[in-house]
C-alpha cells in the first residue's frame, strides 16, 4: 500500500508539472497575443486620427466622362462632339451655386503612384512621384503654399518640402530640376525652375510616409475622374445635381461617384481586419488559458488540503495561505511574461519593418497586456483560493 501511494503520489506530481508546463505555454501565447491586439488598435487609431494633410471633408470623386478610349475610331465631327460634351459638363460645374471648387484629374488624390527620375542643379538623380494637377487642385484640397506661387496662366513646376529636402534645396533661388525622360525623348531638352512649395501630406496609407511629389501644373486639365468641392451641407444636392447632368449629357443612369472621407476609411480597411483578428484570438486565448488554469489549481488545490489544514492549526493566517496558494501562478505568469515579451516585440518589429509611420512601442504596451492577463487569471484563481483557505482542519484530517 504505501508502495503504491508512492507511485500515485509520483504519478500525481508528473501530471501537475505535464498540466503546469500547458499553463505556461498558454499563458505566453495569452500575453504575446493580448501585445498584438493592444498594438494593432493603437497602430489602427494612430492612421484613422492622423490628419493626412488635404481636405476630405464635403469633397466629391465622381467619375463624369463616359467617352471611348479608342481615340483611332474618333472622326472630326466625333471630336468636336465629344468637346462639346465635356464643355457643357465643365460648364454646368462652374454654374451650381452648390459647388465651391471644382478640377478634373486622370486619377484620385489616392491612386496616383508614378515615379520619374529627375536631376537637380548639381547633376544628381533623384527619384520622385510625377503629378499633374491644375492651380484648382491646390485650392479644392487646401494645399498650404509654403513659398513661391502656383503657377495660374502658364505651366511651372511645383513640388512639396519632401521634394526639395530630396533635391537638396533650401529655397527656391536657383532651384531647378530636369525631366530625364523627357530629356532621353529630346536630347536638347532644358532643366526648368521650380515656381512654389506647398506643405507635405500623405498621398496614400500613412503608414508609407510622406512621398516627395512634383507637380506639373497646368492652367487646365481634362480626365474622367473630378474632384468636386461642395458647400457645408449640399453634397445630397450635388449629387442629384451631378445624376441629372450625367443623365442629361450621356443618356446614363451609370453615374459612379465617392466621398474622398470615405475613401480615406477605405485605405484601412485590411488595418481594422488585422486588428479585429489578433482582438478575436487573444479572447479566445484567454478563454483557454483560464479554462486550463481553472482544471489545473482546482486539481492542484485539493490536493494540498491536508497541507492546508496542517498550517492553519499551528496558526497560519489567512493571508499566509492565500500567498501560499497562489504564489505558484504567479511566479509562472511572471516567467510566461519574460518569454512572451521578446517574442511579441520580435513580431511587432517584422510585421512593421517596411512601414514608414507607425504605433510606437513602450513599455506601457507590455505592462497593460501583462496586468489584462494578470488580472483575470487571478479572478479566477480566488474563488478556489478562498474556499481552500476557509476548509475546517477537522473535517479534512477525518476524510485522511
Amino acid at each position: 500500500p504505501l508502495s503504491m501511494s508512492l507511485v500515485r503520489s509520483g504519478n500525481d506530481r508528473k501530471s501537475i508539472r505535464l498540466r503546469q508546463g500547458f499553463l505556461f505555454v498558454q499563458y505566453t501565447v495569452t500575453i504575446v497575443l493580448v501585445v498584438l491586439a493592444l498594438f494593432f488598435h493603437r497602430h489602427l487609431n494612430l492612421l484613422l486620427n492622423t490628419p493626412p494633410g488635404f481636405r476630405m471633408e464635403n469633397v466629391i470623386q465622381a467619375n463624369l466622362i463616359y467617352e471611348s478610349t479608342d481615340y483611332a475610331s474618333y472622326t472630326d465631327e466625333s471630336i468636336q462632339a465629344r468637346k462639346q460634351r465635356i464643355a457643357q459638363i465643365d460648364e454646368a460645374l462652374s454654374k451650381c451655386p452648390d459647388i465651391s471648387c471644382w478640377t478634373a484629374d486622370v486619377y484620385s488624390i489616392l491612386d496616383f503612384d508614378y515615379t520619374a527620375e529627375f536631376q537637380n542643379v548639381k547633376g544628381e538623380t533623384v527619384s520622385l512621384n510625377q503629378n499633374f494637377a491644375t492651380p484648382e487642385f491646390f485650392t479644392l484640397f487646401n494645399l498650404k503654399l509654403v513659398e513661391g506661387r502656383l503657377p495660374v496662366e502658364e505651366d511651372g513646376y511645383v513640388v512639396n518640402r519632401a521634394a526639395m529636402q530630396a533635391l537638396g534645396y533650401t529655397s527656391l533661388e536657383g532651384a531647378t530640376v530636369l525631366d530625364l525622360r523627357m530629356k532621353e525623348a529630346a536630347p536638347d531638352f532644358p532643366a526648368r525652375p521650380i515656381v512654389g512649395v506647398i506643405e507635405d501630406y500623405y498621398s496614400g496609407h500613412i503608414s508609407k510616409g510622406i512621398r516627395p511629389m512634383l507637380f506639373m501644373v497646368f492652367p487646365t486639365m481634362q480626365g474622367d475622374v473630378y474632384h468636386i468641392a461642395c458647400q457645408p451641407g449640399r453634397i445630397p444636392q450635388v449629387i442629384d445635381y451631378l445624376r441629372k447632368l450625367e443623365k442629361e449629357v450621356y443618356g446614363t443612369e451609370n453615374f459612379q461617384y465617392s466621398l474622398l472621407k470615405d475613401d480615406v476609411q477605405k485605405l484601412y480597411k485590411s488595418d481594422r481586419q488585422v486588428a479585429t483578428i489578433y482582438s478575436a484570438f487573444a479572447f479566445i486565448a484567454i478563454v483557454i488559458s483560464c479554462l486550463g488554469l481553472f482544471g489545473i489549481s482546482l486539481f492542484d488545490i485539493r490536493q494540498r488540503y491536508r497541507e492546508i489544514a496542517i498550517r492553519k492549526v499551528n496558526g497560519a493566517m489567512l493571508k499566509d495561505l492565500y500567498v501560499l496558494l497562489l504564489r505558484r501562478y504567479v511566479g509562472m505568469l511572471l516567467l510566461a511574461a519574460v518569454v512572451a515579451v521578446p517574442l511579441a516585440w520580435l513580431a511587432i518589429h517584422y510585421y512593421t519593418a517596411d512601414l514608414v509611420v507607425k504605433a510606437p512601442v513602450t513599455v506601457g504596451l507590455f505592462l497593460t497586456a501583462f496586468l489584462i492577463v494578470a488580472v483575470i487569471s487571478v479572478a479566477t484563481l480566488l474563488w478556489q483560493v478562498h474556499k481552500a483557505s476557509r476548509i475546517n482542519p477537522s473535517e479534512v484530517m477525518k476524510s485522511e
